[in-house]
């Protein structure tokens, strides 16, 4: 069933989150709203100045709500330009640049411990736990901006996160893996942080190039980064070491040779399940599909996080990953999906390049 504008209510707030305005079916043609998975949103909007609501998203600070079927989407604006040109369908507009409510996780450092005050604040600390926890805990650093944050439910794998003052965003994105994602949406007068488990939905929503349904779609196949663990536990503060050779990484190692990593096991997690789950994650990361859904194609409930049915040209079946949903309103509300791309926004290319100098950093005070 397809949906029109008038599914959806987009509503202006001021800078304090009250809501000052809506935009008209009319102002509608202009929004296009892409909500990530684990990154920070985006949206734009072009409106004519002669509009209600072009002055009260010039205000300071100001933003939007938008609801609709499936959809919970909020932001501020980032940017505005006054446009004057009389060859443009919209004559003298407002051109707008805005970034989701979980931009705020790019604004704010990832304490060590969020439960404590800066004062009390150490360099570096290794969390364990099972990926949902440690998500939590990070988002938990929202509460400096009062931002709600839901209770974990103590799902996903188990993940180590090594929490030395990098952004909020940064940390949340490597604890979700491919396994959650996360927002932050305005409910109310107030901001609260979302986290969803990724739904397996490869049963009822199929899509393939034969039927239109993928406008684009790669396959890649990659190399483990990891076959074998070397297995750091600790007791009365004497570190010893033991490798693990899992079945699964020797098999792998038969083919592809020896990768190494080192890891330290949860408290309640042996050395053989930390090198399992370790050789099973690298495993599982060695094939991915990305591509475009067509944006004639009905997605139903799916949200970014979900997991869909593809086929490739081998007609070869394989799930992926909706990693963004683009909505855009012309004649009626187009929806387009961005599957297994995690890697080409900038936010990305930045993580990674922090990362990389946090490591070199380490290793320089560890000499």
């Amino acid at each position: 069933m397809s949906q029109s504008a008038d599914d959806y209510s987009v509503e202006i707030r001021d800078h304090a989150l009250n809501r000052v305005g809506v935009l008209s079916t009319q102002d509608l043609t202009g929004l296009t709203v892409v909500r990530q998975a684990t990154d920070a949103s985006t949206w734009t909007l072009d409106i004519p100045m002669s509009s209600d609501a072009s002055s009260l998203l010039m205000q300071d600070n100001a933003g939007i709500i938008m609801t609709g079927p499936n959809t919970q989407f909020s932001g501020r604006v980032k940017s505005w330009e006054q446009v004057t040109d009389p060859d443009s369908d919209l004559g003298d507009h407002l051109s707008v640049t805005g970034v989701g409510d979980g931009e705020l996780l790019s604004r704010l450092l990832c304490y060590p411990d969020p439960a404590k005050a800066v004062s009390a604040q150490v360099e570096s600390v290794m969390w364990s736990g099972n990926r949902e926890d440690l998500l939590i805990k990070a988002l938990s650093n929202l509460t400096r901006m009062g931002v709600g944050v839901p209770v974990s439910l103590h799902r996903g794998s188990t993940a180590q996160l090594t929490a030395d003052w990098q952004s909020a965003l940064e940390a949340c994105t490597s604890l979700a893996y491919t396994e959650f994602a996360f927002d932050i949406v305005q409910q109310g007068d107030g901001l609260v942080a979302v986290v969803r488990y990724g739904r397996d939905l490869s049963g009822e929503l199929s899509l393939d190039a034969d039927s239109g349904s993928l406008s684009k779609l790669s396959v890649q196949r990659a190399a483990p980064t990891v076959t074998r663990c070397v297995v750091k536990t600790t007791s009365d503060s004497v570190a010893s070491y033991q490798q693990i050779i899992p079945t699964d990484g020797s098999a792998l190692e038969t083919i592809w040779g020896i990768h190494e990593t080192l890891i330290t096991p949860d408290n309640d997690e042996t050395p053989a399940q930390a090198a399992n789950e370790s050789v099973s994650e690298a495993k599982a990361a060695m094939d991915a599909a990305n591509g475009t859904v067509a944006d004639d194609v009905i997605i139903g409930s799916a949200q970014p996080g979900d997991w869909v049915a593809v086929k490739d040209g081998r007609d070869t079946w394989r799930k992926a990953q909706i990693t963004s949903i683009t909505t855009g309103f012309t004649d009626g509300v187009i929806h387009t999906c961005t599957l297994g791309d995690f890697s080409s926004s900038e936010s990305r290319a930045m993580i990674s390049r922090r990362q990389t100098a946090r490591r070199l950093a380490r290793l320089e005070r560890s000499k």
